[in-house]
């Protein structure tokens, strides 16, 4: 258990950083009856286990059928019957049942949003996490400590992980993976698997081993449909409870959230775009003709707006990056956006819509050299962990990882067919979301495909259906077929150029230049 203060502490008071605010969405889960974090607030699990968080992280609790206190939800979950968990998690089970926890995992494995759910029963406690993992936990087996982040897991200096290259992530070219953190002994608790707080044991429970995943090319318009509705329930459900913002680009996945919430756009505070190169320059003029299409108000946050001065300078900017750094455990490098200080011109505290899950619809982690689904090619999963970039991925980088990587692959069960998909949703998004998203200390991120029912659906599709792009196309036809003709990324860098330069939507307001 830890001892005493966290490393996380630690480093904040030693180099003058702001604890409080660094961690207001973290966690820790403790034995430690003693253990205080500052700005933390404590509340029991069991007898011995407690819960201490940051104040802006939403805690609620969970009852079993008996009314009595069965454990947390942490972050924002919805219901798979519709609505935000907000008051109170009933289960569908007794604590003191035999079978409590198989009774209950389809109603925590149905849950939606970006979520952790600590299930406490007669028998013994469970942490279980969404789908993706993009509400992230850590732990060290060895020392029983569970955090939302790798220093707030620690008591001690943090131990550099030998098996990655710590310079190369931290720059941005590549990624922890599979249960591997910063830290050389915290592990990352994956997506689809539940850890056991009385021995520190790690199963695996979605999929079921019965579970069947193909759905006929005759049968995709009725998924595409059960989809759009769905994710326009799960978008109305947020933005109705809480202050929202969404992001539009000139990419797929903000477009078909867009066209699939039509009915919803009103209650969402603000749609926007960061702009700060030539490539996102294009992102938001490509946002802003989908904004006009649909009629709906839209900033830009462009660094060429703002006067001298109202952007971070070097010094802030190296402070930002620590920051980032310290908070998210030593996951990667800041974005842009965070970096130039263009995210803390929104309004703080707001639920910040993100469409990053909904890659599974064009299968990208299949592409370049892997698209038949029954050939497993090891070494191309191996090289999508992204663990590094381009030249520096070697065979002897897959060599040694191929033993883990295996172990993994085995226990897909029904899902050994789409390994790839998995890559991408537990093992790639666990890491980078998972780890970095606590870095965003302004917003709480969270994306409305983060849910079974959506991730099901998506990687059933018939593989070519969706490498083609024609599940997104189809979709979008669907829900918003007016946005169908509006360019995405490539056509309109063709267009621009041609023009002499981008061209913007008659919604838009450059924030900079309103400020």
């Amino acid at each position: 258990m830890l001892h005493g203060q966290t490393a996380a502490e630690k480093i904040c008071a030693e180099e003058g950083r702001p604890f409080e605010s660094l961690f207001r969405y973290q966690f820790v889960l403790t034995e430690n009856p003693a253990l205080g974090v500052p700005g933390f607030q404590r509340k029991p699990v069991t007898d011995t286990w407690a819960l201490l968080h940051g104040p802006a992280l939403p805690v609620t609790p969970v009852i079993d059928a008996a009314g009595l206190p069965s454990g947390y939800v942490l972050g924002g979950a919805l219901h798979p019957e519709g609505g935000l968990i907000d008051t109170v998690l009933p289960l569908p089970a007794s604590r003191s049942d035999k079978g409590f926890f198989d009774a209950c995992e389809p109603l925590i494995e149905g849950l939606a949003g970006r979520y952790a759910v600590i299930l406490a029963g007669d028998a013994g406690v469970r942490i279980y996490v969404d789908p993706v993992s993009a509400l992230g936990v850590v732990f060290d087996p060895k020392t029983r400590a569970i955090a939302s982040s790798v220093l707030l897991a620690l008591d001690r200096a943090r131990e550099p992980n030998p098996a990655f290259d710590e310079e190369l992530i931290l720059a941005g070219k590549g990624n922890y993976t599979l249960t591997h953190t910063s830290d050389a002994q915290v592990k990352r608790l994956l997506p689809n698997h539940y850890l056991n707080l009385t021995d520190f044991t790690v199963t695996r429970h979605w999929p079921k081993p019965d579970a069947v995943f193909d759905i006929p090319l005759e049968q995709a318009p009725g998924a595409l449909e059960e989809i759009r509705d769905r994710l326009a329930r799960t978008i109305g459900t947020i933005a109705a409870a809480r202050p929202t913002v969404m992001p539009i680009s000139a990419g797929r996945d903000s477009r078909n959230l867009v066209a699939c919430a039509r009915d919803h756009l009103d209650k969402i505070g603000e749609f926007f775009a960061f702009a700060h190169s030539y490539n996102s320059r294009i992102d938001s003029a490509v946002g802003s003709l989908v904004a006009e299409r649909m009629n709906l108000p839209y900033r830009i946050y462009d660094t060429d707006d703002y006067p001298r001065g109202a952007l971070p300078g070097r010094f802030r900017q190296r402070q930002i990056t620590r920051d980032w750094m310290i908070a998210n455990g030593f996951t990667g490098a800041p974005p842009n956006e965070v970096l130039l200080g263009l995210n803390t011109k929104q309004p703080g505290h707001q639920w910040h819509i993100r469409g990053n899950v909904m890659d599974l619809l064009q299968a990208s982690s299949w592409r370049n050299g892997a698209r038949n689904p029954a050939v497993h090619d090891p070494r191309h999963g191996i090289k999508r962990l992204l663990i590094t970039e381009g030249d520096n991925y070697t065979e002897e980088l897959a060599d040694r990882w191929m033993p883990e990587y295996l172990e993994w692959y085995e226990s897909l069960g029904p899902l050994k067919s789409q390994p790839y998909d998995m890559i991408w949703n537990e093992l790639y998004l666990a890491s980078s979301q998972g780890g970095k998203f606590w870095g965003y200390t302004h917003q709480f991120y969270i994306s409305p495909f983060n849910d079974r029912y959506l991730i099901d659906r998506a990687i059933s599709l018939p593989l070519r259906y969706r490498i083609s792009d024609k599940a997104n196309d189809d979709l979008l036809a669907m829900a918003a077929p007016e946005l169908s003709n509006i360019p995405f990324l490539r056509r309109y860098q063709a267009k621009a150029a041609r023009r002499g330069g981008n061209w913007y939507g008659k919604t838009m307001v450059r924030a900079g230049q309103a400020a």
